[in-house]
């Protein structure tokens, strides 16, 4: 690679302007103008590459925080202390005063562990 190609590879941002016009309004704003028209061709690479969201949806805007409650057994007869999922169709769920239980399915209820044997 011969110095005059290297020294093309390595230009300034100011470099690529045209010929700077007369008056600093003109410049500067010939300057955000190729600014923005080199910040749209990045993120088109970027996207074109699949490195970036292309939408919303897919930033996570619209999407749930996993730690948001979701109501799985509204009718369920006791306080629940806390809760976590096991596996695809389980729900793990401690209580304050009738131990722990898991949730199968819609219906599906079963005793784990009974508060009284821990006494």
């Amino acid at each position: 690679m011969s110095l005059s190609q290297a020294m093309l590879n390595r230009r300034a941002f100011s470099d690529v302007l045209p010929d700077p016009p007369r008056s600093s309004r003109r410049k500067e704003e010939a300057r955000q103008v190729e600014f923005v028209r080199i910040g749209q061709a990045l993120k088109l690479d970027t996207i074109v590459k699949g490195d970036a969201p292309t939408s919303l949806a897919t930033t996570g805007l619209f999407k749930r925080a996993p730690w948001e409650p979701q109501c799985f057994y509204p009718d369920f007869g006791h306080d629940i202390v806390c809760g976590d999922s096991w596996a695809d169709t389980r729900l793990v769920i401690s209580t304050e005063n009738s131990g722990v239980f898991v949730i199968e399915g819609k219906y599906k209820l079963l005793s784990v562990i009974i508060r009284n044997c821990l006494r």
